[in-house]
């Protein structure tokens, strides 16, 4: 997916400076994301940054396949996989935000 979302943005020439860094969405803090295996600081920080608010908005979302969680218990779910899939301040900031406090 990565890959298939470079190619589609690369015609928006405002675009092509970030566009590795956001692909980086799929990379996961462990290394065991996509598309090339990075872990933890050498993910891109937007990369880091959209893979918290993707999973966060597709938690919250309703899916042909269930209903859209709670964002309480979205937040709970991200917190539970922070440090080990997700950036553990990202997550925190968010649900700092989301809850009104930041």
């Amino acid at each position: 997916l990565p890959l298939v979302m470079r190619k589609t943005l690369w015609p928006m020439r405002s675009l092509r400076p970030v566009l590795a860094e956001a692909a980086a969405y799929a990379e996961r803090q462990d290394g065991s994301g996509v598309p090339e295996g990075l872990r933890g600081d050498n993910i891109p920080l937007l990369g880091r940054l959209l893979a918290v608010v993707d999973t966060y908005e597709a938690l919250i979302a309703d899916r042909p396949y269930r209903l859209a969680y709670s964002r309480a218990r979205a937040l709970h779910i991200l917190q539970a996989l922070s440090g080990r899939l997700f950036d553990g301040v990202i997550t925190d900031l968010l649900e700092g935000i989301t809850r009104g406090e930041l």
